[in-house]
């Protein structure tokens, strides 16, 4: 049994437990989704060589993804603020994560994140026609496009916590194939160190008659659930949450 390592309190699932200076950061009104090619040509080799490296210094299993199919959308749990970045590049196909503004101010590697094929949440309705292209094209590209629907990161948490059915009108939109990839925790071969095992399930099945907005609610049940059967097999807790009440 590995110690708990480390101790969060919150006052509910949607809360921030990682704070960062720059938490409520907003995209420029002149933001642009397409970032340069020559930028691109040289930060993704870069990074996909360091989430190759990340990969093998870290005790990660991934089981599944033989079944990814190009242009795919993956729902995921959001557990870990560097892995959750580097390790998706590290699946068969080229990758882009849909990700909130603040991670541009990450140190070092937030200004190249739009070159690194992440595409950003839009701060303004204005701004969200470019958002809707940029996910289109990297769908059309055939790139896995991984989306961290409980939006915020939560280290080594071993549940799944709720999230609405928003993000799924994408696929739905696209008609897109939907997979789910869950994190979960086990003991490591080395004391005192734990293992991290993500699993990749799908194509989640729906029903082509229903409307859009009925394949959305469909596909978000079938993740939903997904998730949550995956969780189950976590088995070591490595950071305890407890729920604060607002009114001590």
């Amino acid at each position: 049994m590995i110690k708990v390592q480390q101790h969060y309190t919150y006052t509910n699932f949607q809360a921030d437990v990682v704070q960062s200076p720059h938490q409520n950061a907003q995209l420029p009104a002149n933001f642009n989704w397409q970032s340069h090619r020559l930028t691109q040509a040289l930060v993704n080799p870069l990074a996909t060589g360091f989430a190759h490296l990340y990969r093998r210094t870290h005790p990660i299993t991934v089981i599944g993804a033989e079944k990814l199919i190009p242009g795919a959308f993956i729902y995921a749990n959001h557990t870990q603020p560097v892995g959750d970045v580097f390790v998706p590049r590290t699946l068969p196909f080229p990758v882009s994560i849909i990700a909130g503004p603040a991670n541009l101010g990450l140190p070092v590697i937030g200004k190249f994140l739009p070159a690194g094929r992440a595409i950003l949440l839009p701060s303004t309705r204005k701004q969200y026609p470019q958002f809707l292209a940029a996910i289109k094209r990297a769908h059309t590209l055939g790139h896995l496009i991984v989306v961290y629907p409980e939006a915020h990161v939560w280290p080594f948490y071993t549940g799944i916590r709720p999230f609405d059915a928003t993000s799924f009108h994408y696929p739905a939109r696209l008609d897109a194939p939907v997979f789910t990839m869950t994190t979960t925790y086990q003991a490591g071969s080395w004391p005192h160190r734990v293992q991290e095992t993500l699993y990749i399930d799908g194509p989640m099945p729906v029903d082509k008659t229903l409307s859009v907005k009925q394949q959305q609610q469909a596909l978000y049940h079938h993740a939903q659930t997904q998730l949550h059967t995956r969780s189950q097999l976590s088995t070591e807790t490595v950071v305890q949450y407890t729920l604060e009440d607002e009114h001590d």
